[in-house]
């Protein structure tokens, strides 16, 4: 309910919080790796960028998106996980270049959700005179962009 301010924000955080235990292994691979701060900086380049994009020039962004970058998700998924099931039948240098070819092509998926998630947060924020605004359900959709842009980033700068 999004009147009940203090209960959504502290269940907005838990949240956010177990979403660092899915970002600590890429976390750790960037540490050893010494590229880190590539992948800290490149991921802020990144979400202030394309967030202003989405700021300057909305009209270039288009709701219909939403069901394209979900079907597009759901195609990685499933590829991902036909990729672990077969993963012994390639070598080590074939699986490093599919992991990387793929984190190449999130990371443009999740520009795209970027764009479409900061469209949504707008239009919501239009209505907030109309209606009360859920900016805490909004933004999760940028939380898990960032996050998937993190690990993605780790995969191709590691």
């Amino acid at each position: 309910n999004p009147r009940n301010v203090i209960l959504k924000h502290l269940c907005w955080l838990v949240l956010v919080s177990m979403f660092s235990f899915l970002a600590y292994p890429a976390y750790l691979r960037s540490k050893d790796n010494n590229t880190l701060l590539s992948v800290l900086l490149s991921l802020t380049a990144i979400l202030l960028v394309f967030t202003a994009v989405a700021f300057i020039r909305p009209d270039f962004i288009s709701l219909s998106w939403g069901p394209v970058l979900l079907f597009l998700l759901i195609g990685v998924i499933l590829t991902h996980v036909i990729f672990l099931f077969t993963l012994n039948k390639r070598t080590n240098q074939e699986n490093i270049k599919y992991i990387r070819g793929v984190s190449y092509f999130i990371i443009i998926l999740f520009i795209f959700f970027i764009l479409y998630d900061t469209k949504k947060i707008m239009i919501g924020a239009k209505m907030c005179i109309e209606k009360k605004a859920d900016y805490i359900n909004q933004s999760l959709g940028i939380v898990i962009d960032a996050l998937n842009l993190f690990q993605s980033l780790s995969n191709v700068i590691s």
